[in-house]
């Protein structure tokens, strides 16, 4: 689905194709056009890329696992067949070394259990991992 940041993307990494395209095109005629929208395209593509991956992986630090085996980004790799562990708005999956799913959403770590739905394991507030468990004596009101 199209939303309002993704078009401003493509909208721009359009606009670097074509301004790129415009001055390899009055050099090296037709090549340069053709030559110039796909190097502008495709490197602001990947700046794009590169500044998610570390938003993801460096900035945003991920908790201990429940097994406290993995600490870091290098204990978890993302969920196959998607960029990063990108699920739909703004959620990531990840899986721990030792085989534990999460979702994070935010500032939020969320632990997906065997029947798919999730738990909430961690929250990240004021620069560390806090537990995100509900409060089971507020008599089921969260």
């Amino acid at each position: 689905m199209l939303t309002l940041p993704r078009l401003f993307g493509i909208t721009i990494w359009i606009a670097c194709g074509v301004v790129l395209s415009s001055r390899c095109g009055r050099a090296w005629g037709a090549f340069g056009y053709v030559f110039g929208f796909l190097a502008g395209f495709s490197s602001s593509f990947l700046l794009t890329w590169l500044i998610l991956v570390t938003r993801n992986l460096l900035l945003m630090p991920f908790p201990e696992c429940r097994r406290g085996k993995c600490r870091t980004f290098r204990g978890y790799v993302w969920r196959r067949g998607s960029i990063y562990g990108w699920e739909k708005g703004g959620s990531f999956r990840y899986r721990c070394k030792c085989g534990d799913e999460y979702l994070r959403e935010g500032n939020r770590f969320m632990e997906v259990l065997s029947d798919r739905t999730t738990h909430p394991y961690k929250k990240y507030q004021g620069g560390k991992w806090l537990d995100d468990e509900p409060d089971h004596n507020a008599g089921g009101i969260l």
